[in-house]
């Protein structure tokens, strides 16, 4: 599950940015967010579950 939840966040991540690059207008600038998503799926560290509270690790 977790290599399908950063794939996820790749292909997310890289649909924003390329808006970058599809838009000439002020829109385009949204897609710098797509930075953020972009930095989870390297470092493994999901900065909007910890925002949220959100715990997925499983205690043993």
């Amino acid at each position: 599950m977790q290599i399908l939840d950063r794939t996820l966040r790749s292909l997310f991540s890289i649909l924003l940015l390329s808006l970058l690059f599809l838009f000439e207008s002020n829109w385009r600038f949204f897609g710098l967010l797509g930075l953020f998503p972009l930095f989870n799926p390297f470092t493994g560290i999901c900065f909007f579950y910890r925002l949220f509270g959100i715990n997925t690790c499983r205690v043993k």
